[in-house]
């Protein structure tokens, strides 16, 4: 299928195709390659960036809870802490009832609560400083009252102070203390020891989740981007996108997000909700154990990225459109003088075949060799076609000069006919005179008016015949010079053929010269891949040329081996006309001699017609010799009459030869015609 689809592209468009490729491919790589070096290049920026923010955020986070840790170890380093007792306020079963107010409950409360409203107003990120005994007592800096029952040792912030013995941050929850405010909160707690080092209780720090929520909301990732703070267990802090879920643990949430984050402590992960596609960042505090999650949607991540995308591909289309301006500039340089290289080829093969032209060239590469060689070789077959014309003019004005002679002779035959028709009446009448004569001389003596008369008559007849014989003598010298100037014209002719023969033979040769050249072409071609196709059609088409130049000498060869054909046939046959007009003009010569015989023993008989008595026998013997002469002339005249007809038939010959070799010549003028030269 590929080679069926290459097959009927043109070399230009292979060309434009090959050199497009060239700069598509590289293009599109660079293109693909930025694209994935740009989209990993924005992750890690957005990963290196909103770390560093969560980073910094916890950073912040670690540095306040420092703070309101060296609050809180400053509170429960006071004396009034350390000096506690069971006298401090207790809501446990069983206590009598006391007023909310510790100011008003002895001095240990009071001054418990000046030291906890004292420290809580010099930091307003504090909500509420507590201080629970283990005796089950408690006192806030938030006066109110506080439920039955209520025993501060049993709560969380109690136990992981206890448990630390050290200032501690605690996991969040929902006070029972801090009045209308149930949004949650933190607790950083430390125990509180007295001078001996015997626990006394544990006091805390409360700090509204609103406050962290605040500090969260502050923090911008990118345009549109939000931080998620949860705790180490996966309850959320503050989510400023969805505060629904604040105080909720993530994986107690019904959603696939909150989920993959759940499972996740470090990294980046990719998620969607609502068909928008997010980045998430997660670090958690290797401090306070806080997970935060850094959350932007992806088409912002990547917005700057696709800038540079489309700047990239814009530049890629801008090259390509280069390169192929480029690409078809080059593919009309290359392919120009190999499309008027198959013009030229095709006007040779199928329009006027003009000879005259040749191709421009330019360079020194392999075109231009190729169209130095395509001129040579057309200068070679130029010559040869306009020698051929020459030859065939030659062979035209021959066959013309032919028919003519053969007109000639076959007129000639027709008058020699007719006078050996005439002789031959006229050797018949004189061999009845003979008879005539010979009766006659039986009665000499009594007729001799009338041998005269019949002398008379019989020299009379002789002297016709002699004419006619001196004409028919005229006649075949004239034939045997025409048969003699015919034979040197059809050798003149054969040799004309001889030559367009070697001429043939050339241009086979050279047409096979050229298929080899043709075929070394399509080697190279071959060699040099699909770069070379083009070169391999037109060493085609130089091939289909040498062909059709191949089959056109051939039809030459063939009409030239007619025309040798027919001079050789007609050359027999006008030796043979010739021949047969030597033995006419031989017989006519013998019919001479003997009406010149015959006349001089007619005026011996006239001469002594006197003495015929005495000369009878004489002219017994003269009359039986003519009688003789005559019928020899008769024969001879016969012979004569057949060489005629004989003469009429070569001259027929000849001249269909001449038609033949006129019809040869005239083809060979058709086919040299198709070149103009």
């Amino acid at each position: 299928m590929k080679e069926f689809f290459l097959s009927y592209l043109t070399i230009k468009t292979k060309l434009i195709a090959a050199f497009s490729l060239v700069a598509l491919i590289p293009v599109a790589v660079i293109c693909a390659v930025t694209v994935v070096e740009v989209n990993t290049i924005s992750e890690a920026n957005f990963v290196d960036s909103t770390t560093r923010e969560l980073k910094q955020l916890d950073n912040a986070m670690v540095q306040f809870a420092d703070m309101v840790k060296t609050s809180a170890a400053y509170v429960a380093a006071r004396p009034e802490l350390k000096g506690a007792d069971n006298s401090v306020l207790s809501y446990l079963p069983g206590v009598p009832a006391h007023s909310a107010d510790p100011e008003k409950e002895g001095p240990v409360n009071a001054a418990i609560y000046r030291v906890l409203i004292g420290v809580q107003a010099s930091n307003d990120a504090f909500f509420e400083i507590f201080f629970g005994t283990r005796w089950g007592g408690f006192v806030s800096s938030n006066k109110g009252a506080l439920p039955p029952g209520y025993d501060p040792r049993k709560r969380d912030w109690y136990q992981v102070a206890v448990e630390k013995g050290a200032p501690s941050v605690t996991s969040a929850y929902r006070s029972v203390t801090g009045g209308s405010d149930q949004s949650g909160v933190i607790s950083v707690v430390a125990p509180a020891f007295d001078p001996a080092g015997t626990l006394v209780g544990a006091m805390g720090i409360d700090v509204p989740l609103k406050n962290l929520t605040k500090m969260v909301l502050d923090i911008k990732i990118g345009k549109r981007g939000f931080v998620l703070l949860a705790q180490g267990d996966g309850t959320i802090l503050a989510n400023p996108k969805a505060p629904e879920t604040n105080f909720k643990k993530m994986s107690e949430l019904d959603h696939p997000v909150f989920q993959t984050l759940h499972r996740m402590s470090e990294g980046r992960v990719e998620l969607e909700e609502d068909g928008v596609a997010y980045y998430a960042c997660v670090y958690t505090s290797p401090e306070l154990g806080w997970k935060y999650v850094g959350v932007i949607e992806k088409e912002e991540v990547m917005a700057s990225g696709n800038k540079m995308v489309l700047a990239v591909v814009a530049i890629g289309g801008v090259l390509l459109a280069l390169f192929v301006g480029v690409a078809f500039l080059i593919a009309n340089a290359i392919t120009r003088p190999i499309n008027r290289t198959s013009e030229m080829l095709r006007d040779i093969a199928e329009g006027e075949g003009d000879l005259t032209r040749r191709l421009e060239v330019a360079s020194k590469d392999e075109l231009g060799v190729l169209a130095t060689w395509f001129n040579a070789f057309v200068e070679k077959v130029h010559t040869i076609i306009r020698e051929l014309s020459l030859h065939a003019e030659k062979v035209t004005g021959a066959g013309v000069e032919l028919s003519g002679l053969s007109d000639e002779m076959s007129g000639g035959a027709s008058e020699m006919n007719e006078l050996a028709g005439g002789v031959t009446r006229s050797a018949e009448e004189m061999s009845s005179v003979m008879v005539n004569v010979a009766a006659s001389s039986e009665q000499t003596a009594t007729n001799v008016n009338t041998v005269a008369a019949a002398t008379e008559e019989m020299r009379a007849t002789i002297a016709e015949i002699a004419e006619r014989s001196e004409k028919a003598r005229g006649v075949t010298s004239d034939m045997v010079d025409q048969a003699h100037g015919a034979r040197a014209n059809m050798d003149a002719l054969g040799q004309a053929a001889t030559e367009i023969g070697k001429v043939t033979e050339t241009i086979t040769e050279i047409s096979e010269q050229t298929n080899l050249l043709a075929l070394n072409a399509t080697i190279e071609a071959a060699r040099a891949g699909d770069a070379g196709k083009g070169f391999a059609v037109v060493a085609g088409e130089i091939k289909a040329l040498a062909a059709q130049t191949a089959e056109a000498t051939g039809e030459i060869r063939s009409r030239i081996n007619g025309v040798q054909s027919s001079s050789v046939q007609s050359v027999e046959g006008i030796n043979r006309i010739s021949t047969v007009i030597e033995e006419v003009s031989e017989l006519v010569a013998a019919i001479a001699a003997a009406v010149e015989e015959q006349s001089v023993s007619t005026g011996e008989i006239a001469e002594n017609l006197a003495q015929a008595s005495a000369g009878l026998q004489e002219v017994n013997s003269q009359v039986a010799r003519s009688s003789g002469v005559a019928e020899e002339i008769a024969r001879d005249m016969g012979a004569v009459s057949r060489s005629a007809h004989q003469l009429t038939g070569g001259s027929s010959t000849v001249r269909d030869r001449s038609e033949d070799l006129s019809r040869l010549a005239g083809g060979l003028n058709s086919v040299v015609g198709q070149f103009k030269v």
